[in-house]
């Protein structure tokens, strides 16, 4: 197996909230740098030379001595989306148990049908945002186990800086609230993908449950909003690909929770 050794770490800066009101509008994120968090990001790349199945990670490990909390609850959603089986619930030990085992698999595989296309599996997590007292991670995986086509797809989550704990719809969102958020995830996603408000989403080729638009449950708290992400096949064919859509805080702003992590983008400053 080759691997390519791991980046330097690099220091960042942690990016808490500072919010400037005007009036009654809504308050932009901002960063400041109070808190250090630190990450080494690692790379290990293999090709088998019997079949050209290829096997690409790209990962970070954390540290953050004044967040050990953080630090954790970043490394351990790392490795359990880094490390998860392409066709069981399982996890493997490491790394290297992972690679060895998809190249084993695929070696049989073409051993059974020699002509078969190569495998692939690509997976990269990275740190896509750090602002409002959250950091976000995105984890991203192609593969191709045969068939007609690579698939893809994109997870997303959210952790409490300050206590490491994951951050759900629900920390930030009353009950009450969710029906409103629906429908403004619903206006984000048509301007993405270009469907006029009165058009039918069946008819444009998506299936929600009962033709009801629905919001994903990982999303990624970032400066201009709320980010989530249909994969291809989620909510539509393959043919439709992927939606990326970005509900922005100017509507979020009445809806958020007050107790919440994100209750700073509520209340003006003191």
């Amino acid at each position: 197996m080759r691997s390519r050794g791991a980046r330097a770490p690099i220091a960042w800066a942690a990016l808490a909230l500072v919010l400037l009101l005007a009036g009654c509008e809504t308050p932009t994120p901002r960063r400041t740098t109070d808190v250090e968090r630190t990450w080494t990001m690692h790379e290990h790349h293999h090709v088998s030379a019997e079949d050209s199945t290829e096997v690409f990670l790209h990962y970070p490990t954390w540290a953050a001595p004044r967040q050990p909390a953080l630090a954790e609850s970043l490394n351990m959603w790392t490795r359990a989306k880094l490390l998860a089986s392409w066709e069981s619930d399982t996890t493997f030990a490491d790394t290297t148990a992972l690679i060895e085992n998809f190249l084993t698999a695929s070696a049989r595989t073409h051993g059974e049908f020699p002509d078969h296309a190569p495998w692939l599996l690509n997976r990269r997590i990275e740190r896509i945002a750090d602002t409002l007292g959250v950091v976000s991670l995105a984890f991203q995986e192609t593969s191709f186990l045969g068939g007609a086509h690579p698939n893809a797809i994109a997870r997303h989550a959210s952790f409490d800086a300050r206590t490491g704990k994951a951050i759900g719809l629900d920390d930030l969102f009353a009950p009450a609230a969710r029906e409103s958020l629906r429908a403004l995830g619903e206006t984000a996603f048509r301007a993405a993908r270009g469907i006029a408000p009165d058009a039918d989403l069946g008819g444009e080729g998506f299936w929600f449950e009962g033709n009801r638009f629905a919001v994903p449950d990982d999303f990624a708290v970032e400066p201009r909003g709320l980010r989530f992400q249909f994969d291809a096949y989620e909510v539509g064919p393959y043919a439709l690909g992927p939606t990326e859509f970005v509900v922005p805080w100017e509507s979020l702003r009445p809806l958020l929770r007050t107790d919440g992590p994100l209750a700073a983008v509520v209340r003006p400053p003191s």
